[in-house]
C-alpha cells in the first residue's frame, strides 16, 4: 500500500527481537511464516515494511519483494505461477514482480530453503513513528553450490488426509481420539452432545458450511495451549512427543474426525479454529481471536454461530455471547457439522441413524474407558434435546473419597520423557458408575483396585529395557497398569481387556485380546491407527524390532510387577474372600500364547506367598498357608479317577482328619503341579493316605450311607482289597448295617435284579442293586466276586435256587396267611407282585410255591391292595374282570355249587400263570369251572346239586340262565346238566308265568308277542325272555311273527275262534301292521268278514265302499253299501283298500243302475238329501262317455232307465232374468223324466209352458265363477266339457283344456294344436281364465313363442334367497354386484339409469296379466357385453360359485347377483336375441313354473299388493315408518329392538359415508366441467350425510329417539338430541351458510331441484361441513 497501516504490535516483544540482527527460523511454513508476522504486529503504530524474499534457485542472485500487508502472511498467495504485490516505501508508484518457475512446487520450494528474516530499525520518520526494515533471505540465496540439490515432494493435504482416515476406521474409535484429546489437557469432563437439523449444506468456502446442523458437540472443561494450537494443525508431528504420559503422541488421532466432517471447529480459551482441507493449502487453518468475532468482517461468521450454536443466556456447555465478549472460554468445545453429501475427502454421509450406532458402540466400551486414564473422571452423552442419554463417572470407594492425587501422582512425579531413579506406584480402590435411562432408571456400579506402575530406572532389571526407555526415536515409557473388578461375581469368567491408557478395539467375536482375569494397561507399541498391538508376524523375531522387544519387556517385567503388586493387595485386604483372589490369578491354559510370557515372572513370585487358604481350623474363617504347609486337595489324574460325589465326601471325611487341607480352582491346581513354576513337589490325596486316616480313627462309621460307598469306591478303584478289608464301609439294605467284606457272619447277598424287594424282614442279608450301589457292585464283581475269590469273602450274588427257601423264611416271619392287617396292605400288596413278576419269568418255580399263600385277591380292580391271600391251588371264579362280571345272583348260583368267588385279581398277576387256578367272570369261565365241579364231583349225587339250584328262588335262577344263555360253545357235560335245570318262564293260556326245563316244553313264542291282543291257545316259553338263546342252543324251536299271524288268521277264517271281540282287536292290530303282511296273509284276510255295514251285517272289505263325501251323497241311505264305523275306516283305509274295498273309481254301472232303482223308488219326498244324492249321480253319469265294447250294452241299458224314467228334478223358480208376469210352468218339487223335460238354456223359451231342468253343466261353472276365493282343490275338481276328434264330449281338469283368447282367421287346427282339448264354445273366456284353463296364446308361446330354459333352482327358493339377502344388504351393493358382473362379461362401460315412468298403457295384452305387476318404475343397468348361454346358466344358479376356476373374473361364489332381490322381485335380463326375467327363481311367462301350470294361487293377490306397496315405499324419499338398515333388512316401526342399537348405528354411518363419497364425486365432476347444474345435489347430498351420521349416533345412544324422530330433518333439531355442543355448532353453520331456504334441502316430492338454487361457494362449503361432521362422528364411535 502506498501509505501508512495500522498492525497490532507487541512492544515488549519488538524491543526484545530489536537489537537482533538476524532471527533464525527453520522448516518454514505457512504456519511458521504466519507466526512470524503475527509477531510483528503492533497496535496505535504506524508500519512501513519492506520484505526482501529471494527465492530463485540459481545463481541469479536474489530478488527483493515488498508486500503490502504483514499481518497476511510473508508467504501469503505464493505459489505456481502466483505474483506477490510488491509495495515500495510510501510514495513508491511502481511494483516490481518475480515469480517462481511453473516447474516448482510450492511446498517442495518451502521444504528445499530455509529462510532468514532480519529485522531492522531505521529509526522514525516525521510523524515520529517507528520504522521498521524486515529482510527475509534464504540459505539458497546467491549460493550456487545448492543448485544441484533437490527435496522430495510431499502429497498434498487432502491425499494426507484421506491415507490417515483409511488408517484410522470411524465407529467409537472416533469418541476415543476426542477423550485422548480431552485426557491430555488435563480436562475431567468429558461431554457429547449431538444436535439434529436440517440446514442444507452451502459452500465450503461460506461460514454457512461451518456453522450448521446436524452436527457433533464435543465439550471438556481443559483449555487448549498454544501447544495444542499447534498440534492440533499438525499432520505426522505431535507436540506431545516430548511428554512420556502423554496419550496422543503420533499427531495423526484427531483428523480420525473427518469420517463424519469436513470442517471441525474448534473453541477455547480466546479463539476459535477452522478447518477446512479443501481451502487453498495456505488457507486450510482459519483462526479468529474472540475480539475478532464481531468486528464488520466476521458478521456473518458471528451471527451463524449465535444462532447455531445456541450462545444466548447460558449458552452451550457455558460457551455464550458473555464468554465472546471477555474473550475467555475456559473450556474447550469441539463443533462438526456432519457431512451431507460426497466431498472430495470422503463420501461417507453421517445421518441420525448412523449417529444412534456410534454412540450405542462407544457406550459399550464407555464403562471401562475411565480406568486408567490420569485427568477425565467424568463421561455424558446428551441426545439431541439435551437430555442426558448416558454418564460414567470414576469416583473412589469410600465416600467422599477424592481420588484424583492418586491417579495423577505419577504424571505429577515424570517430567517429560526423563526417566525417574526409583519406582513409581498409584494405587487405589474406584467405583464406575455406569447410568442408563432406561424404564428402571438402570444404574449398573463397579468396584475395581487399581494399580499403576512407573518402572525407575534403578529397578531395571534388562539393560535392554533401559535402553529402549531412553531411545528418544521410540519414545515409550516403562508406565502400566492392571485393575481387578472386585465386585465381579464367583464362577463367572472375566474378560480382561488391553489398554493403551484408552481400551483398544474389541473383537467382532466378543474374545478377550488376553483371557486375563484382569484389564492391562501399558505404554504398548501399537500400529499407526492405535488398534492393535504390535507383535511379531511368523516371518519376524522379537530382535528385529525395538517395538517387539518394547512389548516383550514392558509385559514380562514391567507389568507381572504391576500384577504381583494387585494380588499383595488383595491378599492384604481381609474383606476379599480367597474365591475372589484365586479367581485374580491367570489361567495358564487359556491365555493367549502372546501373553503367556507374563506367567513366569508372575507365578515364580506369587506360588512364594501365603495364598493358600484352608476352610479347617481353629479360625472360622481359615487360614492363609505357605506352598509347603498345604495338603493339595488335588488327585493324581494319570493315576487316579474320581467322580465329583467321590471328591465332595473325601473332602468332608479328610476336613476331619486334617487342619491342612486346601482346594484349588482347576487353574491353579494345573500351576501347582507345573514343573515350571513350582521348585517342589506339593502334597495331595492318594488312596493309601485315605486308608492309612480310617484305620487309625474309627470315626468314619458315623458317615452316612452315601458317603461310605463313595469312600469305597474311591478305595476299590485305586488300591487293592486288602488295604481296606477290615474297613467296615460296605452298606446292606439295613440302614443301621455295614459290613467289611471279610465278614465273618451269615452270608450277603447281592441282588443284582431287585431281588430284595421279594424278602420283606432280610434287609441285613440283602445288598440291592441301587444307583448309588452300582459302581461298588460293579466293582465288588470285578474283585472280590470273581472266580479267583470265590468262598474267600461271606458274600454272594443271588441265584434262582435261593428264592423258594427265601421266600418261605419271609412268609414265616410276615405271618400273613391268617389275614392281612388294613395297615399292612399297601406293603404287602408291593411285595406279592414282585413274587408274581418274578414266578412269571422262572416258570417252573410256580408248581413249587403252590402250596404257599400266594394267590392274591383285592377288593376291586382298581384297588390294587390286597385284601386277602390264598392256596394258589383251588376252585375260584372271578366277579369281575375288565368289561366282563358276574351278577350277584350267578355268584349265588356258584356258590351253591361250591365255587368260590373272588373280587378281582391285582393287575401284577400274569393271566397265563393264573387262568390255570382261577376263572374269569365270562360264561366260558362258568363253564370251565362247572366242567372242573362236575369232573370232581363224580362221586357226589348230581341230584343234590339240583336240588341245592332249586332252592334259588326264580328271579336268581333266570339271571343264572341269561347269563348262560351268552356261551359260544358249550361242553356235553355242562350242556346235559342244564337241560335239567328249571331256568325258563313260560306263556301259559292264563297269561300265569311259571319256570320249567328244556325238557318240558320245546316251542318259543316270536319276540313281539306281547303285542298281540289275543292270546295263542298253546303253552310256550316267553320269546321275549333275555336268556332265550340259551333254550335255542339247548334245542328250543320258536314260532316266526308271520307264522304265528297267518295261523290266527286262519283260526279266524275257519271260526275256530268266534268271538267278534277278540275278531276285532286281531284285525285292528293286523291293520295296523298290513305293511309288513305276506300274500297268504292278504289273501286270507280277503275272506274275513269283519266290517260292519250300515244295515249291522258283517261283511268282507271288497263288499263295501270307502267313506267319501262324494260316496256318502251317492248311497244315501243305501245300508249295504258303506261301513258302519267311520273312525275305523279312516284309520285303515290303506290296509282297507289293501283288501279290496271299493273307492269311486270302483263304482260299476251296475252300483248306478242300482243307485237309480233307489232313487226311482223313493221319489216320496225331495229332501236336500236326496237333491244332492241325485246330484252327484247325474255327475257320474256325465262320465259315462267312449264306452268299450264290452260295457256299451250296460251303459245303454243304464242310458235308456235314464231317459225313461223320473229321476230328474225339475227347476221350481224363476230364473233372475226371466219376465217376472209371465207365467212359469213348474212349481211342483217332483222328479221327472229326461224325456219330458227342456234344457235350461231355452228356459226363456219354453218356461211358461213346459219343464226345464234344474241345471246343466255350464250353470254350474258359473255358480262357482260366482263363490268367491275357491282354494287350489277346489278348481282341481272342477271338470270341463271338451269336444274331442269324433264329436263327443269328455270331462276333464282345467289343467288339460285350453280355451280361445284371441279371434281367429279360420277355425283350423293347426298341427301343433291337434293335442289341444278346447273347452265347450257356450263356456265364456273370463269363466274359464278365472277357473283356471290356460289360453291358447300361452298354450302357443309353450309350444314355440320363448325358449324354456329349466330356471328354477332345486330347493325352497324363498327360504334361499331370504337368507342371501340378509348377507348382501340393501343399498349401494346392489349397484357394485352390477358393477362387477360387467366386468366379469368384459364390458368398457356400465350406465345406470332410474326410470319412474308407471306405464300404464303397458299393462294391457300381456301373456299373463301377472306380468302387470313388472312395467312401473323400474332401475335399468346397461353394459355394452353380451350375455353368452353360460351366463344365463350361471345367473340362475345360487352360491355354485361358477367363477371359481376362473381367476380373471371378480364373483366367485355365485351370490353377488342374488343381492338385486333387496329392490325387486322379477329382475329381467335382456341380452341378444333373448329375454329372460327371473320371478322368484323361475324363468317367468305368467305362470309360477313353466312345465307345471297351475291357477293363479288364492294368495297371489296378497304378494303382489306387497310387492306394489313395496315399490311405492321405495319411490318415496321420507321413508315413512322405515328405518334405511336395520341388521341388513327393512325394519318396521313395529319391529322396534331394545335401546341401545349400536349395530343399526353402524350402517347408518356406513350410509353417510356413502352419501359423501357420491357428493364428493359430484364435486369434483362439478369443478372438471363446470357443471352448475350439480350444485344442487352436492347440497342435498351433504345434507343426506350430516342427516344420516346424526340419526347413526341416535341409535348408538338410543334407538327409541331415533325412532322417534325418523321423519325430522331439521340438522340443528337432531344435533340437540345428541347433546354435543360441536355438533350442534357445525349444523348451525351449515344451516346460515348453505340452507338459506329449508324448503329445498328436505327431502324433494320432486324429481330434481333447481340447478339455480345454490352457489358453487355454498357447495364447497357444505362439503366441508359435512366432512366435519363425519369425522365427529368417528371420534364419538372410536370414544
Amino acid at each position: 500500500m502506498d501509505g501508512e497501516f495500522d498492525l497490532n504490535f507487541d512492544f515488549d516483544l519488538l524491543a526484545e527481537l530489536a537489537p537482533i540482527d538476524e532471527f533464525l527460523v527453520n522448516e518454514i511454513d505457512d504456519i511458521t511464516l504466519s507466526q512470524v508476522c503475527e509477531t510483528l504486529e503492533c497496535e496505535n503504530a504506524a508500519f512501513e515494511g519492506l520484505l526482501d524474499l529471494s527465492l530463485t534457485p540459481d545463481s541469479a542472485g536474489c530478488g527483493a519483494m515488498d508486500v503490502d500487508g504483514i499481518k497476511t502472511g510473508a508467504m501469503d498467495g505464493f505459489g505456481s505461477e502466483c505474483m506477490l504485490p510488491m509495495a515500495a516505501r510510501p510514495g513508491l508508484k511502481d511494483r516490481r514482480l518475480r515469480t517462481v518457475p511453473q516447474s516448482e512446487d510450492r511446498q517442495m520450494v518451502m521444504q528445499r530453503y530455509k529462510i532468514w528474516v532480519r529485522i531492522l530499525n531505521l529509526g522514525r520518520d516525521q510523524k515520529s513513528h517507528i520504522v521498521y526494515r524486515v529482510v527475509v533471505l534464504t540459505a539458497g540465496c546467491g549460493q550456487k553450490e545448492d543448485s544441484d540439490y533437490e527435496g522430495i515432494c510431499k502429497p498434498p493435504i487432502l491425499r494426507q488426509l484421506r491415507n490417515i482416515l483409511d488408517q484410522y476406521p470411524d465407529g467409537s474409535q472416533i469418541i476415543r481420539e476426542l477423550v485422548q484429546n480431552a485426557e491430555d489437557a488435563g480436562a475431567r469432563r468429558f461431554e457429547i452432545f449431538y444436535k439434529e437439523g436440517d440446514d442444507k449444506p452451502a459452500s465450503q468456502l461460506s461460514y454457512r458450511s461451518y456453522f450448521r446442523t446436524p452436527a457433533l458437540c464435543v465439550h471438556n472443561d481443559g483449555v487448549f495451549t498454544a501447544e495444542d494450537w499447534k498440534g492440533i494443525k499438525s499432520i505426522y508431528t505431535s507436540v506431545k512427543e516430548k511428554d512420556a504420559l502423554k496419550v496422543g503422541r503420533f499427531g495423526l488421532g484427531f483428523k480420525s474426525i473427518f469420517h463424519i466432517t469436513d470442517s471441525p471447529i474448534i473453541i477455547s480459551g480466546d479463539q476459535l479454529l477452522i478447518i477446512n482441507p479443501m481451502e487453498l493449502p495456505h488457507r486450510v487453518c482459519h483462526k479468529i481471536p474472540f475480539r475478532k468475532l464481531k468486528t464488520p468482517k466476521y458478521k456473518e461468521a458471528w451471527s451463524l454461530m449465535r444462532s447455531t450454536l445456541g450462545l444466548e443466556g447460558e449458552g452451550l456447555f457455558g460457551l455464550n455471547e458473555t464468554a465472546i465478549d471477555n474473550q475467555l472460554y475456559p473450556k474447550t468445545l469441539f463443533w462438526f457439522p456432519l457431512r451431507q453429501k460426497d466431498s472430495e475427502l470422503s463420501n461417507k454421509i453421517y445421518t441420525s441413524e448412523k449417529m444412534t450406532e456410534l454412540f450405542k458402540s462407544f457406550e459399550e466400551e464407555a464403562e471401562t474407558i475411565l480406568l486408567f486414564l490420569k485427568s477425565v473422571n467424568l463421561v455424558s452423552i446428551f441426545d439431541s434435546q439435551f437430555q442426558k442419554k448416558f454418564e460414567v463417572n470414576l469416583k473412589g470407594i469410600e465416600k467422599d473419597e477424592d481420588i484424583t492425587e492418586k491417579r495423577e501422582y505419577i504424571k505429577s512425579q515424570v517430567k517429560g520423557n526423563e526417566l525417574p531413579a526409583q519406582s513409581l506406584w498409584s494405587e487405589y480402590k474406584a467405583v464406575l458408575t455406569t447410568w442408563k435411562p432406561t424404564f428402571k432408571q438402570e444404574t449398573r456400579i463397579q468396584k475395581w483396585l487399581v494399580v499403576n506402575h512407573f518402572r525407575g530406572e534403578n529397578d531395571m532389571v534388562d539393560s535392554s529395557m533401559l535402553e529402549l526407555a531412553q531411545d528418544e526415536q521410540l519414545g515409550y515409557a516403562p508406565y502400566v497398569g492392571v485393575a481387578f473388578p472386585l465386585t465381579h461375581k464367583i464362577g463367572m469368567v472375566f474378560n480382561g481387556h488391553v489398554f493403551c491408557f484408552l481400551p483398544l478395539p474389541f473383537e467382532p467375536d466378543g474374545r478377550s485380546l488376553t483371557n486375563l482375569p484382569v484389564h492391562v494397561n501399558g505404554f504398548f507399541a501399537l500400529t499407526s491407527n492405535r488398534r492393535h498391538m504390535l507383535w511379531a508376524s511368523h516371518d519376524q523375531h522379537e530382535s528385529d524390532d525395538n517395538r517387539l522387544k518394547w512389548n516383550h519387556l514392558l509385559i514380562s517385567e514391567v507389568l507381572s510387577a504391576a500384577y504381583i503388586r494387585l494380588v499383595k493387595l488383595l491378599l492384604e485386604d481381609s474383606s476379599i474372600l480367597p474365591e475372589i483372589i484365586y479367581s485374580s490369578l491367570p489361567n495358564a491354559e487359556t491365555i493367549d500364547p502372546k501373553w503367556s510370557i507374563l506367567l513366569q515372572p508372575f507365578y515364580t513370585e506369587v506360588l512364594q506367598m501365603e495364598i493358600f487358604h484352608t476352610e479347617s481350623g481353629d479360625n472360622q474363617n481359615g487360614r492363609m498357608l505357605s506352598f509347603e504347609d498345604s495338603l493339595f486337595f488335588n488327585f493324581d489324574c494319570a493315576k487316579e479317577t474320581v467322580s465329583l460325589e467321590v471328591k465332595e465326601t473325601l473332602w468332608n471325611v479328610l476336613s476331619v482328619y486334617t487342619d491342612n487341607l486346601v482346594r484349588l480352582p482347576y487353574h491353579l491346581q494345573f500351576m501347582i503341579n507345573s514343573k515350571d513354576f513350582s521348585r517342589t513337589k506339593p502334597r495331595t490325596i492318594n488312596a493309601k493316605l485315605v486308608c492309612s486316616f480310617l484305620l487309625k480313627d474309627p470315626r468314619y462309621q458315623s458317615l452316612q450311607k452315601a458317603q461310605k460307598i463313595h469312600i469305597l469306591h474311591y478305595l476299590l478303584d485305586n488300591t487293592s482289597v486288602d488295604q481296606f478289608e477290615n474297613i467296615q464301609l460296605l452298606p446292606t439294605n439295613d440302614s443301621r448295617t455295614c459290613v467289611s467284606i471279610k465278614n465273618d457272619m451269615e452270608t450277603v447277598y447281592i441282588c443284582l435284579n431287585g431281588e430284595e424287594k421279594m424278602f420283606p424282614l432280610l434287609d441285613k442279608q440283602l445288598i440291592s442293586l441301587i444307583p448309588e450301589n452300582k459302581i461298588v457292585i460293579d466293582q465288588l464283581k470285578k474283585t472280590v466276586l470273581s472266580c479267583g475269590t470265590t468262598g474267600k469273602y461271606a458274600i454272594k450274588e443271588f441265584a434262582s435256587p435261593d428264592f423258594v427257601p427265601l421266600l418261605e423264611s419271609s412268609l414265616e416271619k410276615q405271618k400273613i396267611s391268617d389275614g392281612i392287617p388294613q395297615s399292612k396292605q399297601p406293603e404287602i400288596s408291593k411285595w406279592i407282585s414282585e413274587i408274581w413278576q418274578y414266578l412269571s419269568k422262572n416258570e417252573e418255580l410256580i408248581e413249587k410255591v403252590q402250596h404257599l399263600h400266594i394267590l392274591a385277591e383285592t377288593e376291586g380292580e382298581k384297588n390294587v391292595s390286597v385284601v386277602q391271600l390264598h392256596v394258589l391251588d383251588g376252585l375260584y371264579v372271578l366277579k369281575r374282570q375288565g368289561s366282563s362280571s358276574i351278577s350277584g345272583a350267578v355268584c349265588e348260583v356258584l356258590q351253591s355249587f361250591g365255587v368260590t368267588l373272588l373280587n378281582a385279581l391285582p393287575g401284577f398277576m400274569p393271566n397265563a400263570s393264573v387262568e390255570r387256578y382261577v376263572c374269569s367272570p365270562t360264561t366260558s369261565g362258568v363253564c370251565d369251572v362247572l366242567v372242573k365241579l362236575l369232573r370232581q364231583t363224580t362221586n357226589i349225587n348230581e341230584r343234590y346239586l339240583i336240588q341245592k339250584f332249586e332252592e334259588l328262588s326264580a328271579s336268581k335262577r333266570k339271571k343264572f340262565a341269561v347269563f348262560m344263555s351268552q356261551v359260544n360253545d358249550m361242553d356235553a357235560t355242562v350242556n346235559n346238566f342244564l337241560k335239567k335245570l328249571k331256568i325258563f318262564p313260560v306263556v301259559q293260556k292264563q297269561n300265569h308265568n311259571t319256570l320249567c326245563s328244556v325238557s318240558e316244553v320245546d316251542k318259543i313264542t316270536p319276540p313281539k308277542y306281547a303285542e298281540y291282543p289275543i292270546s295263542h291257545p298253546a303253552t310256550m316259553i316267553d320269546g321275549n325272555f333275555k336268556g332265550i338263546q340259551l333254550a335255542i342252543m339247548l334245542g328250543c324251536s320258536r314260532w316266526t311273527d308271520e307264522e304265528l299271524t297267518l295261523d290266527i288268521l286262519t283260526r279266524i277264517k275257519d271260526k275256530k275262534i268266534c268271538e267278534n271281540g277278540k275278531i276285532d282287536a286281531f284285525m285292528d292290530f293286523f291293520l295296523s301292521r298290513i305293511q309288513f303282511a305276506t300274500p297268504k296273509q292278504i289273501e286270507v284276510s280277503t275272506l274275513i268278514p269283519f266290517i260292519e255295514s250300515e244295515d249291522g251285517e258283517r261283511r268282507t272289505p271288497q263288499e263295501l265302499f270307502e267313506i267319501t263325501e262324494n260316496l256318502e251323497n251317492l248311497f244315501y241311505e243305501e245300508k249295504d253299501r258303506l261301513p258302519r264305523n267311520r273312525q275305523f275306516v279312516i284309520k285303515h283305509i290303506n290296509g282297507l283298500k289293501t283288501l279290496r274295498l271299493k273307492s269311486s273309481v270302483d263304482i260299476s254301472i251296475d252300483d248306478l243302475e242300482k243307485t237309480l232303482d233307489f232313487i226311482i223308488g223313493n221319489d216320496s219326498s225331495l229332501s236336500n238329501e236326496t237333491k244332492l244324492k241325485i246330484k252327484t249321480f247325474e255327475n257320474l253319469a256325465n262320465q259315462l262317455v267312449n264306452p268299450t265294447d264290452s260295457a256299451l250294452q250296460n251303459e245303454n241299458n243304464i242310458l235308456e232307465k235314464m231317459r225313461s224314467s223320473s229321476w230328474m228334478p225339475s227347476k221350481t223358480k224363476k230364473p233372475i232374468h226371466y219376465p217376472q208376469k209371465m207365467l212359469w210352468s213348474c212349481l211342483e218339487d217332483k222328479l221327472q223324466s229326461p224325456d219330458k223335460m227342456y234344457h235350461s238354456e231355452y228356459e226363456m223359451l219354453v218356461g211358461s209352458v213346459a219343464l226345464v231342468a234344474k241345471k246343466g253343466i255350464l250353470n254350474v261353472l258359473e255358480e262357482l265363477n260366482d263363490k268367491n276365493r275357491l282354494s287350489g282343490d277346489e278348481i282341481d275338481r272342477i271338470l270341463f266339457p271338451v269336444k274331442t276328434r269324433n264329436n263327443l264330449f269328455e270331462l276333464l281338469p282345467a289343467k288339460e283344456c285350453t280355451y280361445v283368447d284371441y279371434k281367429r282367421e279360420n277355425d283350423e287346427i293347426e298341427d301343433d294344436e291337434e293335442d289341444l282339448k278346447f273347452v265347450h264354445t257356450k263356456i265364456r273366456s273370463s269363466l274359464a281364465e278365472n277357473l283356471g284353463v290356460p289360453s291358447l296364446t300361452r298354450r302357443i308361446v309353450e309350444i314355440k313363442g320363448v325358449e324354456d330354459i329349466p330356471w328354477g333352482q332345486k330347493e325352497e327358493l324363498t327360504d334361499r334367497l331370504k337368507s342371501l339377502i340378509e348377507e348382501y344388504a340393501d343399498g349401494i351393493s346392489v349397484l357394485k354386484e352390477m358393477l362387477q358382473n360387467a366386468d366379469d362379461a368384459g364390458a368398457t362401460c356400465l350406465k345406470i339409469l332410474y326410470d319412474e315412468r308407471t306405464n300404464e298403457d303397458a299393462k294391457k295384452g300381456l301373456i299373463d296379466k301377472g306380468m302387470a305387476e313388472c312395467q312401473g318404475p323400474a332401475i335399468w343397468v346397461y353394459n355394452n357385453a353380451k350375455f353368452e348361454e353360460k351366463d344365463f346358466q350361471n345367473i340362475i344358479k345360487l352360491g355354485a360359485g361358477t367363477k371359481m376356476a376362473d381367476l380373471t373374473k371378480i364373483g366367485k361364489f355365485g351370490l353377488g347377483f342374488c343381492s338385486v332381490y333387496n329392490i325387486t322381485d322379477v329382475p329381467s335380463i335382456l341380452s341378444g336375441d333373448s329375454h329372460r326375467q327371473k320371478w322368484k327363481g323361475d324363468v317367468f311367462y305368467g305362470e309360477r313354473n313353466p312345465t307345471h301350470a297351475q291357477p293363479r294361487r288364492e294368495d297371489d293377490d296378497d304378494w303382489l299388493d306387497g310387492y306394489a306397496n313395496r315399490r311405492r315405499h321405495r319411490r318415496r324419499r321420507n321413508y315413512s315408518g322405515w328405518a334405511f338398515y336395520g341388521g341388513g333388512r327393512r325394519t318396521s316401526s313395529a319391529e322396534y329392538q331394545p335401546n341401545p342399537q349400536p349395530q343399526v348405528g353402524k350402517l347408518w354411518l356406513k350410509q353417510a359415508k356413502y352419501n359423501m363419497r357420491a357428493a364428493r364425486m359430484e364435486m369434483d365432476q362439478s369443478v372438471s366441467s363446470d357443471w352448475d347444474s350439480g350444485r344442487n345435489w352436492i347440497c342435498y347430498k351433504c345434507h343426506l350425510t350430516i342427516e344420516t351420521s346424526l340419526k347413526s349416533l341416535l341409535y348408538r345412544q338410543d334407538a327409541q329417539k331415533a325412532y322417534e324422530n325418523r321423519n325430522n330433518h331439521d340438522l340443528v333439531s337432531l344435533s340437540h338430541c345428541l347433546s354435543i355442543q360441536e355438533m350442534t355448532e357445525a349444523c348451525r353453520r351449515f344451516r346460515s351458510e348453505v340452507c338459506d331456504n329449508r324448503d329445498l334441502m328436505t327431502y324433494p316430492s320432486v324429481g330434481h331441484i333447481p340447478g339455480e338454487a345454490f352457489t358453487s361457494e355454498q357447495a364447497e362449503g357444505a362439503c366441508c361441513i359435512a366432512t366435519e361432521i363425519i369425522d365427529l362422528c368417528d371420534e364419538q364411535w372410536g370414544s
